[in-house]
């Protein structure tokens, strides 16, 4: 299984789990809790689709140190960007935390389980 196939399969999951959590809090308080929820789940899908990219922009015969800068360099934009983010829409939903809350939970716990899933060749 290719890290491609895998990193597109977790941030599909991730928008999943984003928008069915985005569609109860709409459907339980109305459009500010939908509209909430949705920042929630942007926090964590936007920053990852960053970092997935920028960790796959150097191929197999690329040089160690371009492939680690690549990795490091996405990971520092990944956690500034998710704290920008934060900085922005808490204040901005403050009225609305909790929907906001858990679904950044409940869409960044997604990468937790996905070290459960079995690959096609039945390794984990």
């Amino acid at each position: 299984m290719s890290m491609a196939w895998i990193a597109a399969r977790l941030l599909v999951v991730q928008v999943a789990v984003g928008s069915i959590f985005t569609l109860v809090w709409l459907a339980l308080g109305g459009s500010r809790f939908g509209l909430a929820a949705l920042a929630g789940a942007v926090c964590v899908v936007l920053p990852g689709a960053y970092f997935a990219v920028k960790a796959m922009s150097h191929g197999p015969g690329s040089r160690p140190e371009d492939m680690l800068k690549a990795l490091f360099t996405g990971a520092a934009v990944r956690l500034v960007l998710t704290v920008a983010l934060l900085f922005m829409l808490v204040p901005l939903f403050k009225d609305a935390l909790a929907p906001l809350m858990t679904t950044l939970v409940a869409t960044l716990a997604v990468q937790w389980f996905a070290l459960l899933w079995k690959g096609g060749n039945g390794r984990r």
